[in-house]
């Protein structure tokens, strides 16, 4: 008897502890929170991201891709060279008159 009244008590502190009403909604999110970030550790997500990136970097330099970064400093590059050429073509072009 004394055995199944304490069962009965262990019972309803276990299902009290667990009820909706008895956590503060921000310890629900927390604990939530907390489970998924748990499972992420394990999960070896993170090292299929870390592969997927490598794989890709990979393949993209293989084809000779660059990042937009590095294509906006090649074209500004390129823009000053082409001016320099201009001012040097007419210069060569202003020489080429004087001595015809």
């Amino acid at each position: 008897m004394l055995i199944s009244a304490l069962c009965k008590v262990k019972k309803s502190v276990k299902i009290s502890t667990l009820r909706a009403d008895t956590i503060p909604m921000e310890n629900k999110f927390q604990m939530i929170s907390d489970k998924i970030r748990e499972l992420l550790k394990n999960s070896p997500i993170e090292d299929i991201e870390a592969t997927i990136n490598a794989l890709i970097k990979s393949k993209c330099t293989e084809l000779g891709l660059v990042s937009r970064e590095e294509f906006d400093v090649q074209t500004e590059v390129l823009r000053k060279t082409r001016e320099k050429l201009e001012a040097v073509e007419q210069e060569l072009a202003k020489y080429e008159t004087k001595t015809k």
